[in-house]
């Protein structure tokens, strides 16, 4: 029942998690790692996206029609001989203005552009078949291939049976590195007691080491036996993104009071893939290349502010969903990159959704009728500010015989002087700390 990377077969999901992807220039490898990996196809050094695009293309042609490595090198290496993307060249890195002599098309590269791409989309495609099957068969085993390109620690792996959702996969679930082999197997209670096994493995050690991002200069920790940047599960945050917006979604159609406890419930599960895809949009805007979205959910209203509308205002919602579209945000990032002085800054709005959530104050507005959300001082002792206009019930109309639903829109936001939301002739606190 072994479920191995087989390049001769085209397996759905495989595909289906392929093509989902987007594109994004970069120059180095390390600088897209792990779930960026999910959403987008890359080559390094490969800036110019029409080539990128026709690159992802004959990936998937070949893919699709069960070719070979050779089939999609035979392929391709002349159209980017003839496009002047092989051998090495000067190229300028866009992160230091450095001119350095790099490599781009070559045999090797190519054969790892392919392997990579498919062992990661059959990766996501299995593991989304295991999470669908995961009631009849909720047991997942490490393989590995035993010959001697396999790595020591990968061959210690090899056989070790957990849970399917167990955390160890979040970082093991293969492959585990540049031309990483290795794969997982589904099993039922039936499969593991021909094993000879009574329950599951007790986990592998996973010490972890300390990793300098060359590009950023960051820190960051890697499991011992997982090469920088792929300790990573490919297809799950895509998967829980998909999740999650099904899940905003409802949040969205609700009435206030059930939309606002929903959230409320999961936000700890919906915030991280919310705020993975948000602020992966609005570096996107920054560089110029928007995405499809032009309204964006990120939170909810709380139950308490609600209440309060209600009984201090009068004021019934249609429902408690935050959204902010594209235009907005335009105007934000335009504000910031002027250097205005009571503009938010960049990294306060690629983070929206953590900043609502980490709010210190949410306050009324009396004189133009909105929440004000007071955030914690981005730079300064200023505080940032804010303003959600609310949709009230009674603004809901009928549009071509089908009822629309209006949204809770941010409208604006900046800093401000903490003493400034603290008139009380003005702003009214609903929760939260005092100012």
């Amino acid at each position: 029942m072994a479920l191995g990377v087989d390049f001769t077969l085209a397996p759905e999901r495989a595909l289906e998690f392929f093509r989902a992807k987007g594109l994004q220039a970069s120059f180095a490898w390390q600088d897209m790692l792990h779930d960026e990996h999910d959403r987008n196809f890359t080559v390094a050094k490969m800036m110019d996206l029409d080539l990128l695009a026709d690159v992802r293309a004959h990936v998937d042609r070949v893919a699709a029609a069960g070719g070979t490595r050779r089939d999609f090198i035979n392929g391709l290496r002349p159209e980017l001989m003839r496009r002047g993307w092989w051998g090495k060249a000067e190229m300028t890195d866009p992160a230091t203005g450095e001119t350095k002599l790099v490599q781009l098309g070559s045999v090797r590269r190519l054969k790892t552009i392919f392997d990579t791409n498919l062992r990661t989309a059959y990766s996501a495609g299995h593991w989304a078949a295991i999470e669908q099957n995961a009631k009849t068969a909720p047991w997942v085993m490490y393989s590995a291939i035993l010959d001697a390109r396999t790595r020591p620690l990968h061959r210690a792996w090899n056989g070790t049976v957990l849970r399917w959702d167990h955390p160890w996969w979040k970082t093991h679930s293969a492959p585990g590195g540049w031309n990483c082999r290795c794969t997982a197997i589904q099993l039922s209670d039936r499969d593991l007691k021909r094993m000879g096994k009574s329950g599951p493995d007790e986990p592998p050690p996973s010490p972890e080491r300390d990793w300098t991002n060359p590009r950023t200069g960051e820190v960051v920790r890697v499991p011992v036996g997982i090469d920088p940047g792929w300790g990573y599960a490919p297809g799950a945050s895509t998967r829980l993104a998909g999740i999650t917006d099904a899940a905003m979604e409802k949040v969205a159609a609700a009435p206030a009071e059930l939309g606002a406890a929903a959230f409320a419930a999961m936000a700890e599960t919906l915030r991280p893939p919310m705020l993975a895809k948000f602020s992966a949009h609005v570096r996107a805007l920054v560089q110029g290349k928007p995405g499809q979205s032009a309204v964006h959910l990120i939170g909810a209203i709380e139950p308490e502010v609600l209440a309060w509308l209600e009984t201090r205002q009068g004021v019934v919602l249609d429902n408690a969903a935050i959204t902010v579209g594209d235009a907005v945000l335009t105007h934000m990032l335009r504000d910031s990159k002027a250097a205005r002085g009571t503009a938010l800054p960049v990294e306060v709005i690629e983070r929206l959704p953590e900043a609502l959530a980490n709010r210190v104050a949410v306050l009324w507005d009396k004189d133009d009728p909105a929440l004000v959300y007071a955030l914690a001082p981005p730079r300064d002792a200023r505080l940032g500010k804010l303003v959600v206009r609310l949709e009230y019930s009674e603004k809901i109309k009928e549009a071509g015989g089908r009822r629309r639903v209006q949204l809770n829109a941010l409208r604006t936001g900046g800093l401000v002087e903490a003493k400034t939301l603290r008139d009380r002739k003005r702003y009214l606190p609903i929760t939260g700390e005092e100012l």
